[in-house]
């Protein structure tokens, strides 16, 4: 029944319901406990609707009382698409506000009977720079290895995955960046998601194939070669890039401000067609994006689309390079556009 329910959601589409009212301030039905900041209280926490979570295994002799004891299980992340510059030609005058691209960090823990999300939103490439935080007690949250369900008053998150891969990849509705709506209504279902999201097990993020260093190729534990399937949001945040299949993707997810990314591991990776930023050569302000202090052992860099900007980190003798001026020194490359 679950794959008919993520069909639902992608197409399904209620024009004609009512926005849910966002206060910006927590109202006098939520906790004024400090551990939440802008959770519900207790009588908004159902707990008999919060599905059992058979996959997530807590040991809780190791983390202490359950019922005072956050213990992590998931982290997302939300992609820094901007709906305004991902189309056509990108933004890139000074009055572009960076604000647009600020991104959405997520991580649910276990907390006796109920499960707490915190959400941080900030600068995509800088996690200390925060504009808002929120916490929320989830109505309703299932994981299995496929498929994952989150749910709290006006957000709901769907994802979804192969058994071979350790990333969900999915998308939520509601605003995430709002304090809990005080109310048990749920947002309408858009036509499609209104943010990307990427989900992984913090426990769990060892990917199916790795970097060999003595073929220059990625393989299993089987001995079979292959790519990971990640998300570029994924690796900006984890910095585990190894043996992911990059092609056509834009490494600064389209922002239209400078940006360096780095310590980025690419051991492996396929960088086919991908480009560091999506800027026109052309363009009057370019953007510029270093890809600084990166592991690139390995890496097939030949069609990447450097722009205005840096590529630099180290490589070995199976690293193919860009085809731009690459300064090489020992087991290290600067490449620039």
């Amino acid at each position: 029944m679950k794959p008919i329910v993520l069909a639902l959601t992608l197409f399904g589409c209620n024009t004609a319901a009512t926005t849910p009212h966002f206060s910006g301030e927590p109202s006098a039905s939520l906790s004024t406990h400090p551990d939440a900041v802008s959770a519900p209280s207790r009588s908004l926490a159902v707990t008999d609707k919060l599905a059992t979570i058979d996959d997530v295994h807590i040991d809780a002799s190791s983390h202490g009382p359950l019922h005072t004891t956050e213990v992590p299980f998931l982290h997302c992340t939300s992609s820094a698409y901007s709906p305004f510059t991902m189309w056509g030609e990108p933004d890139t005058s000074d009055s572009a506000d960076p604000s647009m691209y600020d991104v959405h960090r997520m991580v649910l823990a276990k907390r006796g009977p109920e499960i707490i999300a915190t959400v941080h939103t900030g600068h995509p490439h800088d996690p200390t720079q925060l504009s808002r935080s929120n916490r929320h007690v989830l109505r309703h949250a299932e994981v299995t290895d496929t498929d994952l369900y989150i749910d709290w008053h006006g957000v709901s998150i769907y994802g979804w995955k192969s058994e071979r891969d350790t990333i969900f990849s999915g998308g939520a509705w509601g605003e995430l960046d709002r304090p809990t709506l005080a109310t048990d209504a749920s947002p309408a279902p858009p036509c499609g998601f209104e943010v990307e999201m990427s989900c992984w097990d913090p426990n769990n993020m060892k990917p199916e194939f790795t970097y060999d260093p003595n073929s220059g190729l990625c393989t299993n534990e089987q001995g079979e070669q292959g790519f990971n399937q990640r998300s570029v949001a994924f690796i900006r945040d984890t910095k585990d890039g190894q043996c992911t299949d990059l092609s056509w993707a834009v490494l600064n997810e389209y922002v239209a401000f400078d940006s360096d990314l780095s310590g980025w591991d690419l051991r492996g990776a396929r960088l086919h067609n991908a480009a560091l930023s999506h800027t026109a050569r052309e363009a009057q302000d370019p953007v510029f994006v270093m890809l600084s202090d990166a592991r690139l052992e390995g890496a097939d860099m030949t069609t990447l689309d450097i722009g205005m900007g840096v590529v630099e980190g180290s490589i070995d003798a199976h690293t193919k390079l860009p085809n731009v001026t690459c300064a090489v020194s020992d087991d290290r490359v600067d490449c620039e556009g």
